[in-house]
């Protein structure tokens, strides 16, 4: 925190291709003071709440991956980071995580009126997978006859299940949130949470007092409804409540096998 005021910016990290938490559109510029490229979700807007509570500029950097933005923090070449990547024991052990910012559930998007309510239902249907390798169910781990296509990006999901390639994609909730309100026209969300877990910011490893501070300004701007604000803003839809694990309570639910 100290080097970040001296320096008079926070180096913030975000995903740059996972909406709703932090991406990168490309686009070209209307004018000569118009940048092609815009970095959204709702890494971004947390961001600059910590920026501003530390008084001083944010400065946000897209990174490709969970891993490099974590050697990124080690490194002191980031300050704060959002990793797409939900807690579990291993990752708090072997970094230091915030309180989560966002809990989510896996759960399946699908065509209304596809008659599909439950995974038992996906038997002999394809269903597109977006899931993190510890904390999601595949889905034919639930119903073996399920055909399974694994994505790397929620675009990719995105993009089967548009042109009917897919008949169900199968995400955390805040991702099929986001798909459903930006451009899934009919689809709806169906069935029980498979899985919970959880999101939180990270800081360099052993940073313990930074990331109390980032947490005690994530716990105000839930307080004061700024979280929610942007939760909508950024997702599409109200969140159903504020966070309420401790990253530790998040991590328990994947312990270390």
């Amino acid at each position: 925190m100290g080097a970040a005021q001296e320096a008079g910016r926070l180096r913030i990290g975000v995903p740059a291709a996972s909406p709703p938490i932090g991406f990168v559109a490309r686009r070209p510029p209307t004018g000569p003071a118009d940048p092609a490229d815009r970095i959204g979700g709702m890494a971004t807007d947390l961001g600059r709440i910590v920026a501003e509570a530390l008084r001083v500029r944010a400065e946000l950097v897209p990174v490709s991956g969970d891993e490099e933005m974590l050697d990124l923090l080690d490194a002191r070449a980031l300050d704060l980071g959002f990793p797409e990547a939900p807690l579990t024991e291993a990752r708090l052990r072997a970094y230091s995580f915030t309180n989560p910012y966002v809990v989510v559930h896996q759960r399946l998007l699908v065509r209304a009126g596809s008659g599909i309510s439950e995974p038992s239902d996906l038997a002999g249907r394809t269903t597109c997978s977006y899931l993190d390798p510890v904390t999601g169910v595949p889905p034919d781990a639930l119903e073996p006859a399920a055909e399974v296509v694994a994505a790397d990006s929620l675009a990719e999901c995105a993009d089967l299940f548009r042109r009917g390639r897919v008949d169900a994609v199968t995400a955390d909730d805040v991702f099929l949130d986001y798909l459903a309100a930006t451009g899934a026209p009919g689809a709806e969300i169906v069935g029980d949470g498979l899985t919970t877990s959880a999101y939180g910011a990270a800081v360099a490893t052993g940073a313990t007092s930074f990331a109390t501070i980032v947490e005690d300004v994530l716990a105000d701007a839930i307080a004061e409804g700024d979280w929610a604000d942007i939760y909508t803003t950024w997702v599409g839809v109200e969140p159903g409540g504020p966070p309420e694990l401790t990253a530790e309570e998040a991590a328990a639910l994947y312990p270390m096998r």
